[in-house]
């Protein structure tokens, strides 16, 4: 559960951006969604950022989320 007011305004950056090593450039871990649900109160629909390239509704419905 998440109170914060912005949830999904960055939205979700692009897996395929790799560092010099190979790595995915703007995720923390590579094993796969470690949630099966997220409860929050309003979710943005619009990301902002610019490095964004999906919604945050749309990255976990693909996760099975």
């Amino acid at each position: 559960v998440l109170a914060y007011p912005r949830i999904g305004n960055y939205g979700i950056p692009n897996f395929e951006e790799r560092d010099e090593h190979g790595l995915p450039q703007h995720f923390e871990w590579l094993e796969g969604i470690s949630i099966a649900a997220l409860v929050v109160g309003e979710i943005c629909e619009k990301p902002s950022h610019w490095r964004s390239k999906e919604t945050l509704s749309k990255w976990m419905a693909s996760h099975g989320v």
